[in-house]
């Protein structure tokens, strides 16, 4: 196997010769240096996982700084770092540990060896390369050499799979080059040793082989067989870790996939083996052995290790925790299984296996709960009972979980996560039901910017023989906002497909108590459709966090259901850190521990609130309790007594009907969803599609002369114009243009904003897009600083300096976009502020389009707003206050990723919510189109990868969104 390159023979620490040892004097002072050197390392793991690496990289430059003056002492602190920073796959930071040591004086076979695969996993090829040549010198028979060869096979198919993926732009002669170097680095040693020590290298010049004769570089040889042969007689009777993990691989070039399956079945079984030891095995095979495990004979040994990591889901971060005392700290892994994947793999863990029930399962995870770690040792793994028939009960409970699928243009895509249930586990009167729940933000009644309605949707669940089957839905039962539960239960309009099966439990622990301090409480796992694709188990990092419900309620018998005694309507929230995507929204959440449904998950953020008393923020996901969404369920659908309905009412939550969405407070606090009044004339109707057309407003006093010499015309800037913008935050030489003429067009419709809080003031850019509407940026109004609506808002369009042109106004209402209004999300980070006159018919507003990203890339963007760097004044006016005074500047569109654009045009603290723009083919100064808002420089524009500013791209869902505000 050569995933991750790990090597198969244990790793003694290897002292340099020229090492001093450590000082002792009274046998006392290297005891205390090494003391203070593990409680430093002991410091800097757990900051591993944060977002700023700064405080790690300090941190480790002074560890090494440290050891180098222990001698002995402290380089064998540092190479036992080195191997806890390889398991955690820390790779940056062991490249820097390593490449230290080596330069220093420090280096040894291990840090050679482990400099040189952290260059490979962080994908630095050429300077691998270097690193790897000098070390193939030497008898293959010795450890060194012979893993240099490992290696250098590794980075040339390495460089093969980055190809492939890249497309056209790496040719298939250079791709054929890839593949025979890494065939000869491997075949060299098995050729030179024929034994057990180079069959691992033996085994991937099989798999290398295989895949040139798949992309028709090479014919079939059929000596190979012979070499496959071979391979499986001095591994079969190894007792090593790896050499199952080998044999299969070599079985495969035999096509005997069932004997595969079960030397990958003992792989992963072996206590030594990791998820990620499986993970990078299951990468072989898809994408050297371009195995499927749709294939019901040649994808058994995918399949195979899938389970395998699903057994290790149950266990592995237990273990961890029972063994060291700590949560398993391992990067995300996820489990994804297509449905024929689901159903075959359910069919083969079956044999042998009698029907898993739910007492059974509890008695599973009881035993595996009451387990020490050595006894858990022999229950982990897809041989073991136990845990075998945990994976069943998985995989029998995806059968509940659906994709909800939208219609756009003409087609059906994803758009979130659903999943069956009987209705009777959510209210008596849906007995004999079934129901389909997902998140209000993915489907509601109404529809909204955010979520379609059910007309427009179905649910797509997986068929007995893996096949995928549509059903639309009949009704909304019942529903609850974003803000409250956000959650919708819905009817079909026909029964599940054979091989579809509703949840038919609810948990029957109890929700356990509040976090008392950085530990989990206990374990959970996410099924959902990431991205809305295929169908995803989670597997790592799989920790419950806290939740705000009530601790320890009693568990009792009521209508046939149990249900958790001081539980309320109230909407309860959990968080965890199981990995979750877009797609996943409406994911059932399962308890770790009894295999039960325990919430329905609806958001997540890096940045999440620590649920109360707790302060400060985390990375997490959040779900809903099933608890109190059956608890508001019950409130509602009330029989008797109007009071308890009107009450869940007024808590945004009921059956749907025809009446008016409740009151959610005064007018500065109106966000997206309350009732609001038209921003438009009476009778005067809104332009679909791509685009909403402009208005230039009073012909006096006409278009600003500077805007003809600063608008560029429409088009891909030259490649010199590109490479020159080097220029938020302020990007290299400050470039921006004063704009004095801000009563003239198009200057006038951009508006500076301030944002009053208590005695203090926030700015802000804004534009008018219609007679009484304003376009900003969300977090100019609501953010997670400051989440409640403020009540005073003044617009000020084309403010100069102390000069108001067009006077200022005060806002009205405001409407935040759902996604932003909570979760934050940077995609959607906009809002509108409406006003009580109708000041864009006088200074006019601009065109609002949705245009394709791949079009305008490398098109010249135009940034204009009111940056607080800057307190000029025009002309000879005095001082002025900050971000009183318009600027701007262009630079060409670098890319558009997941909704956000990224420019290098210059702008600064004040400019969030001014407009992206652009002249269109019609030379339209007086009206320029708007495709976007900024909201973030350098310093704050997450996701980055070089310094650029950001902000939210329109698309044609944004597009309506902004509709629905104009029509408010």
């Amino acid at each position: 196997m050569s995933g991750d390159g790990h090597t198969r023979e244990p790793q003694p620490g290897l002292t340099p010769v020229d090492a001093k040892p450590a000082a002792d004097g009274d046998g006392k002072k290297g005891s205390r240096e090494e003391f203070h050197l593990e409680k430093q390392i002991a410091e800097l793991l757990p900051i591993l996982w944060k977002t700023d690496s700064s405080p790690q990289l300090s941190k480790l430059l002074n560890i090494i700084a440290h050891a180098k003056t222990m001698g002995a002492d402290g380089y064998q602190l540092l190479e036992a770092l080195a191997d806890k920073l390889r398991a955690l796959r820390a790779f940056d930071d062991l490249y820097l540990l390593t490449s230290e040591m080596n330069a220093d004086g420090l280096a040894s076979p291990k840090t050679k060896r482990y400099e040189v695969q952290a260059l490979i996993e962080l994908g630095v090829f050429d300077t691998a390369l270097e690193l790897v040549r000098p070390l193939l010198v030497g008898d293959l028979s010795e450890k060194l050499p012979r893993e240099a060869h490992g290696h250098l096979g590794r980075i040339y198919k390495q460089m093969f799979v980055n190809a492939e993926a890249s497309g056209a732009q790496v040719v298939d002669p250079v791709k054929r080059i890839y593949l025979e170097r890494s065939f000869n680095a491997y075949m060299h040693v098995w050729d030179a040793l024929q034994d057990y020590d180079g069959s691992w290298h033996g085994v991937n010049a099989l798999a290398i082989a295989k895949l040139a004769e798949a992309r028709g570089f090479t014919a079939p040889d059929a000596k190979l067989k012979d070499v496959a042969k071979a391979i499986v007689a001095v591994t079969r009777d190894s007792t090593d870790v790896w050499a199952q993990a080998t044999l299969g691989e070599a079985l495969l070039a035999l096509e005997d996939y069932d004997g595969a399956a079960k030397a990958y079945a003992a792989f992963a079984d072996d206590p030594g083996v990791s998820p990620f030891d499986i993970g990078a095995a299951l990468r072989q095979l898809q994408e050297i052995w371009k195995l499927n495990g749709d294939d019901a004979a040649a994808g058994k040994p995918v399949r195979i290790l899938k389970a395998g990591m699903l057994a290790k889901l149950t266990t592995h971060a237990r273990f961890e925790r029972l063994a060291r005392g700590e949560a398993a700290k391992i990067n995300a892994l996820e489990v994804k299984l297509t449905p024929k994947e689901a159903q075959l793999l359910q069919a083969e863990l079956r044999e042998g296996i009698p029907d898993v029930t739910p007492e059974q399962i509890a008695a599973d995870m009881e035993t595996l709960k009451r387990c020490k770690p050595e006894e858990m040792q022999a229950l982990r793994g897809i041989n073991k009972p136990v845990s075998r028939r945990v994976v069943l009960r998985k995989l029998e409970l995806s059968a509940s979980v659906c994709r909800i699928e939208t219609r756009v243009n003409d087609e059906w895509v994803g758009l979130g996560t659903g999943f069956a249930i009987e209705g009777r586990l959510l209210h008596p009167d849906w007995a004999g039901r079934t129901v389909i729940v997902t998140n209000n933000h993915v489907i509601s009644s109404a529809g909204s910017v955010r979520s379609r309605k059910p007309s427009s949707s179905r649910a797509m669940f997986a068929k007995l023989d893996g096949t995928e089957k549509p059903i639309d839905f009949d009704s909304v039962l019942w529903e609850s906002e974003y803000d409250f539960h956000d959650i919708t239960v819905l009817t079909l309009k026909e029964t599940l497909p054979e091989g579809a099966k509703p949840l038919t439990a609810l948990s029957k622990d109890v929700l356990g108590g509040r976090a008392r301090d950085e530990d989990a409480i206990g374990m959970c796992y996410v099924i959902g459709y990431p991205f809305a694709q295929e169908l995803c188990f989670s597997l790592a990092d799989n920790i419950l966090l806290d939740h705000d419900g009530p601790e320890n309620c009693e568990m009792r018998e009521h209508d046939g259901r149990q249900v958790c005694v001081g539980a309320t309507a109230n909407p309860v929230r959990v968080h965890y850190r199981t990995p979750t995507t877009r797609g996943n929204s409406g994911s059932p959440v399962f308890d770790g521990e009894t295999i039960s449904l325990l919430a329905v998950h609806h958001s997540g953020d890096s940045n999440m609130k620590r649920l109360s008393p707790r302060v400060g923020s985390y990375a997490a996901n959040e779900g809903i309790w099933i608890e109190s969404i059956v608890k508001a369920i019950e409130l509602s659908e009330a029989d008797t007594g109007a009071e308890a309905a009107r009450m869940a009412e007024s808590r945004g939550f009921g059956s749907p009907t025809p009446k008016p969405a409740p009151s959610r407070g005064p007018a500065s606090d109106s966000l997206m969803g309350a009732a609001l009044k038209a921003g438009l004339a009476a009778g005067e109707k809104i332009t679909g599609g791509t685009e909403l057309k402009g208005f230039a407003g009073d012909p006096e006093p006409g278009v600003s002369r500077a805007a003809k010499v600063l608008l560029y015309k429409p088009g891909p800037a030259s490649k010199e114009d590109i490479l020159a913008a080097r220029l938020e935050t302020v990007i290299g030489t400050d470039t921006r243009t004063q704009i004095i003429e801000t009563e003239m067009s198009p200057w006038r419709m951009i508006c500076a904003i301030r944002v009053k809080r208590g005695g203090m003031i926030n700015v802000g850019t804004g534009f008018l897009i219609g007679p009484r509407t304003i376009l900003t940026a969300g977090h100019v109004v609501v953010s997670p600083t400051y989440p409640k609506a403020p009540g005073d808002i003044q617009v000020i369009p084309g403010l100069n300096s102390e000069k108001e042109p067009y006077k200022s106004y005060q806002a009205e209402r405001i409407s935040v976009h759902p996604n932003w209004n909570g979760p934050y999300d940077p995609a959607f980070d906009v809002a509108a502020i409406h006003l009580s006159e109708d000041v864009g018919r006088k200074v006019g507003w601009f065109e609002v389009a949705a245009r394709d990203k791949d079009q305008m890339k490398d098109n010249w963007l135009h940034v204009s707003g009111y940056p607080g760097d800057k307190k000029e004044a025009a002309g000879s006016q005095a001082a002025l206050k900050v971000a009183s005074q318009l600027w701007h500047h262009a630079a060409p569109l670098d890319r558009v990723e997941y909704g956000r654009a990224f420019y290098r045009i210059d702008t600064f603290e004040g400019q969030s919510g001014a407009p992206i723009y652009a002249l269109e083919k019609d030379l339209n100064y007086a009206v320029p189109t708007v495709m976007g808002i900024h909201a973030y420089g350098t310093k704050s524009t997450p996701g980055s990868r070089a310094p650029a500013n950001s902000g939210v791209w329109f698309d044609a869902a944004m597009l309506s969104f902004i509709q629905n505000c104009l029509a408010r």
